[in-house]
């Protein structure tokens, strides 16, 4: 016999259930792992346009261009791993700056060295330039084409895509890659491959 013991209340619901003489004098308990859980139940539980709403006096209120179509494109993967909402711009802030800080070193892991990583780069930057279609409808197929581009000079996914990510976003973590990308769009990509480029032949330590 499995019983299933629900978690997640609305607030009717609550108030439906509720009556006094359930209440008992035992100690309350504040679980505040509990009551992140619960917020995120609730923010995965909006639409997108009520998300997006949402999250956007906390974009502006610590001073970013907030620009909703680009943040459309990756609101999918940032909606279902948000907990609190205040916690949103500082993972799409590379979407609304015109520069960025990188972090170089993290690019140097999974095989991947100075002369490796630049290589990544140049052919990131020429697949890039020959693309046209920058959609989220072909973000699958851009992804596979880059990634056997990559393949092709012998780099697994991991280490190419690690450094195309901090080049991009400066962030050795952030929402998909290529959903990134698209939002950032052609011209801005190819900037910022090209930035990252310009430091990593800079960067000294490796």
């Amino acid at each position: 016999l499995v019983v299933m013991i629900k978690k997640f209340f609305s607030k009717e619901e609550l108030i439906k259930k509720f009556t006094i003489e359930r209440i008992n004098n035992a100690s309350g308990i504040f679980d505040f792992d509990k009551l992140l859980w619960v917020n995120g139940m609730h923010i995965r539980a909006l639409s997108t346009d009520d998300y997006i709403n949402r999250v956007k006096p906390f974009m502006e209120k610590v001073g970013l261009n907030f620009d909703e179509d680009k943040f459309r494109i990756v609101t999918k993967d940032i909606q279902k791993r948000t907990k609190v909402l205040s916690d949103v711009p500082e993972r799409v802030d590379f979407l609304f700056k015109n520069e960025i800080t990188r972090d170089i070193p993290s690019m140097f892991k999974k095989g991947i060295d100075k002369e490796k990583a630049i290589l990544v780069l140049d052919t990131a930057k020429t697949f890039f330039e020959n693309e046209e279609n920058f959609s989220l409808e072909n973000s699958k197929k851009l992804e596979e084409d880059i990634y056997a581009k990559f393949h092709e000079l012998g780099f697994h996914m991991g280490g190419s895509f690690g450094v195309l990510r901090i080049a991009v976003t400066g962030k050795a973590v952030t929402p998909p890659l290529i959903d990134s990308i698209i939002a950032l769009g052609k011209k801005e990509t190819i900037k910022r491959i090209e930035d990252a480029k310009r430091e990593v032949n800079q960067y000294s330590r490796c």
